[in-house]
C-alpha cells in the first residue's frame, strides 16, 4: 500500500513539473515535451531555462531574431546537434560554445563576427571542442583572424568563409581531414599555402574568387577531382620552377609587392647580406643611414 501510495506521489510530482516546464514553453508554441524541432526564427525576447528540460531536442532556428550574443540558455541543450544563429548581429561566441559536444551543423552567417581584442576574440578556442561538427558557416560577417583551434573539427565536411576580412589562413586548417567544400571567397586573401591545402585530401571544392590579391596559386595545389573556382586574373605559377632557377633577380623597389608572396620569401632566402649602396645624393645617404639604423644594411 505505503509503494503504491509512494508510485502515485511520484507520478504527481512529475506530472506537476511537466505542466511547469510546458507552461513555461508554451509562448515559443511548444505543447508537449517530446519535441525534437524548435523554429524560433524572427523570435522576440528572452528564451526560458525550461528549454533545456526538452530531452528529445536536436535542433533550434533561432535565425533573424536580432540577437547580439548567443543565450546561455542554448548551451544548457546538452543533445542539440543542429544550431541555426544566422542573420543576426552577434559580436562573438562565448567560451560555452564549448558545451555543445553533441552539434554537427553550426550556421553563424550574416552576423557581426570580429575580434574586438585578444580577450574577446570573435570564435574563442573553445570552437575546437565541437569535435562532431560537420558544417561551418561562418560567411557574412567581419573576421580576419581564424583561432588555431579550428584545425581541431576534425570531422568537418564543409567550411563557408566567404565574405569576411581573411588575409591568410592558419596552418591548422590542413587538418581537416575529411573536409569535402572550403569556400574563401570575397575575402582578402593575399596567398594560398600550398602546404596546408594539398593536405585536404577530400576537398572536392575550392572556391578563392573574389580574392583581389589572390594573383597567383601554386599550380601543385590543382588534382584529379579537385575544381577550384578563381578570378580570370589570379593565375596558377609552377613555384617550383621559381625556388629551383631562381639565383638573379633585378626587380625595382616599387614593383617588389606585385610580386608573389611565395617568391617575396625566396629571395630574401637567397639573400644573406645586402650589400651597403653608394648615396646618389644627401636625401639618398639620409635615405640609407635610416634603413641602416633599421637593420635593413650592414657595412
Amino acid at each position: 500500500m505505503s509503494s503504491n501510495s509512494n508510485r502515485n506521489s511520484n507520478r504527481n510530482s512529475n506530472n506537476i513539473s511537466n505542466n511547469a516546464v510546458l507552461n513555461a514553453l508554451r509562448p515559443l508554441g511548444v505543447n508537449r515535451l517530446n519535441v525534437n524541432k524548435l523554429n524560433l526564427s524572427h523570435h522576440r525576447g528572452p528564451l526560458p531555462r525550461e528549454i533545456s528540460k526538452l530531452p528529445n531536442l536536436i535542433e533550434i532556428n533561432l535565425s533573424s531574431a536580432s540577437l547580439d550574443h548567443v543565450p546561455e540558455e542554448i548551451f544548457r541543450c546538452k543533445n542539440l546537434k543542429i544550431l541555426n544563429l544566422s542573420d543576426n548581429n552577434i559580436i562573438s561566441l562565448p567560451k560555452s560554445i564549448g558545451k555543445l559536444k553533441k552539434l554537427e551543423v553550426l550556421k553563424l552567417n550574416d552576423n557581426m563576427l570580429i575580434s574586438l581584442n585578444n580577450n574577446r576574440p570573435a570564435l574563442p578556442p573553445q570552437i575546437g571542442k565541437l569535435e562532431n561538427l560537420r558544417e561551418l558557416d561562418l560567411s557574412q560577417n567581419n573576421l580576419r583572424p581564424l583561432p588555431a583551434q579550428i584545425g581541431k573539427l576534425t570531422k568537418l565536411e564543409k567550411l563557408n568563409l566567404s565574405e569576411n576580412n581573411i588575409i591568410s589562413l592558419p596552418e591548422s586548417i590542413g587538418e581537416l581531414k575529411n573536409l569535402n567544400i572550403l569556400n574563401l571567397s570575397n575575402n582578402e586573401l593575399e596567398s594560398l599555402p600550398r602546404e596546408y591545402i594539398s593536405r585536404l585530401k577530400k576537398l572536392r571544392t575550392l572556391v578563392v574568387s573574389g580574392n583581389p590579391d589572390l594573383r597567383y596559386i601554386d599550380e601543385r595545389i590543382k588534382r584529379n577531382g579537385l575544381t577550384i573556382s578563381k578570378n580570370q586574373n589570379t593565375k596558377f605559377v609552377n613555384y617550383s620552377y621559381f625556388r629551383n632557377q631562381l639565383s638573379v633577380i633585378t626587380v625595382k623597389r616599387p614593383n617588389l609587392p606585385n610580386l608573389p608572396q611565395n617568391i617575396r620569401r625566396e629571395i630574401v632566402k637567397k639573400i644573406s647580406v645586402n650589400e651597403f649602396p653608394e648615396p646618389r645624393n644627401q636625401q639618398n645617404a639620409t635615405n640609407i643611414n635610416n634603413s641602416i639604423k633599421r637593420g635593413k644594411y650592414r657595412r
